[in-house]
């Protein structure tokens, strides 16, 4: 009887035991879970929030504003490739000069052309790799990113003078060397 007795408290332990653990291991995963969406959700904001900065920011500025087609005065082609470099090392533009950029993506990674002055350059640079993996999505007027094989199109009016920067601020890209001079007479 005492082996019997034995036996049943041993399986009976045992069984509230594994119980604990599972349910420890279960409240631990959703935490894990939680902590993992509660990211998701703070980089979802960020880049909901650089969107519309960005948007604002560049709705008109010192560096210009989205053009029309209609006065569109020249087209310039650009390669991004994973060269990270652009063809040129400088472009010259005049004050009230609307421009058609016709970007390519030639390469195999994802790549954006940004035009900006360098400060707001630098910002953008960090904000990317802030969001790393999960990237952002550009829904500003002065921004176009392309995943392999895509090309897209860029209409800007230049505003004032000055010496501006066409970047790709993808993590890596900016500092590899894919940016240039952008000078406004």
């Amino acid at each position: 009887m005492d082996l019997f007795v034995f036996a049943f408290l041993t399986l009976f332990v045992t069984g509230v035991t594994a119980a604990e653990n599972s349910q420890e291991n279960m409240m631990k995963h959703e935490m894990s879970s939680m902590g993992g969406q509660m990211k998701m959700e703070s980089r979802h904001e960020m880049m909901k929030q650089h969107s519309e900065e960005q948007e604002e920011e560049y709705s008109e500025s010192a560096v210009g504003y989205p053009g029309r087609a209609t006065q569109v005065s020249r087209t310039i082609r650009v390669d991004a490739s994973d060269k990270m470099r652009f063809a040129a090392d400088s472009w010259q533009f005049k004050a009230g000069e609307t421009v058609r950029f016709v970007v390519t993506n030639s390469g195999y990674l994802k790549h954006e052309f940004v035009i900006g002055d360098q400060g707001k350059m630098r910002e953008h640079a960090e904000e990317m790799a802030a969001a790393g993996e999960y990237g952002m999505k550009h829904d500003s007027p002065n921004a176009i990113s392309l995943e392999a094989g895509e090309t897209g199109e860029l209409l800007w009016t230049f505003t004032d003078q000055g010496r501006f920067e066409a970047a790709c601020n993808e993590p890596g890209h900016y500092e590899a060397g894919m940016n240039m001079a952008l000078v406004v007479q």
